[in-house]
């Protein structure tokens, strides 16, 4: 769960001393980016799950919601450090015409590959929503945080929509870009891409049109459509180390 959310900070810290009896003594330190930082000691004399309760609205109370170009700088991370997302279409009638208009979403793999934000995938011409888009479906993808640790609530991490259109990667050279920055992300892939010569598949960039950003619990979190300049504007500072993998930190550009 990342820091850099006021109220995610709060459920992240209380989580762990859920299990203490009152009365118990937490001195803690919260950091609600980028703007309030409180240092001080409580004694509980009530459940460690009421207090929890209680300061979920700290940050409300203070005045901190999350600003249209935080929700940029997560939208742009869960991109770059999730790889997993689900792509949905809508059955169309020269695909499944008793499943015409209905929605439908599988989980499928994403990497990060050209740095502005469009993730690159990997799909089959067996797939359904390959054959719904053949045949005139949008497609979206949707993607959420995975936490690494134990959280509180995976209702207060960040999810969104992206909705957009795919575009084929045709030349050669950016098929081996595509595909060696794809296996980094996801080793196991190996077995199928297109080289492989299993399955008909083919490298494409989801270029993404709008976002809808649900950030979390509402009294910190921006939920809504996020403007595509606080997306883009969310640029990431990168260093290659050694390997061939990217570290870095992703920053607001005004």
């Amino acid at each position: 769960m990342h820091d850099d959310v006021g109220s995610l900070s709060i459920t992240h810290a209380f989580h762990r001393y859920q299990g203490l009896k009152p009365p118990a003594t937490l001195s803690l330190h919260l950091h609600l980016y980028p703007y309030h930082s409180l240092q001080f000691t409580i004694t509980m004399r009530f459940s460690a799950l009421a207090l929890l309760s209680t300061l979920a609205a700290l940050p409300a109370v203070l005045g901190y919601g999350q600003t249209l170009e935080e929700a940029g700088i997560v939208a742009r991370r869960l991109v770059r450090e999730e790889g997993l997302a689900n792509l949905m279409s809508v059955w169309q009638p020269e695909v499944n015409q008793t499943l015409e208009g209905a929605p439908m979403g599988l989980m499928t793999y994403i990497a990060d590959c050209d740095g502005d934000g469009n993730p690159s995938l990997l799909i089959m011409n067996l797939e359904p929503a390959y054959r719904n888009w053949a045949h005139g479906s949008s497609l979206t993808l949707s993607i959420r945080e995975h936490p690494q640790h134990p959280v509180y609530s995976l209702a207060a991490g960040p999810r969104m929509n992206l909705f957009g259109n795919i575009t084929e990667i045709t030349t050669p050279s950016e098929n081996k870009r595509i595909e060696s920055c794809f296996l980094d992300a996801h080793p196991d892939a190996v077995e199928w891409i297109p080289s492989a010569g299993v399955h008909f598949g083919k490298w494409y960039t989801f270029e993404i049109e709008k976002i809808y950003f649900f950030g979390g619990f509402g009294n910190v979190s921006y939920i809504g459509f996020l403007p595509m300049e606080y997306f883009r504007n969310a640029t990431e500072d990168v260093e290659v180390v050694e390997g061939g993998e990217r570290s870095g930190q992703i920053t607001f550009q005004a």
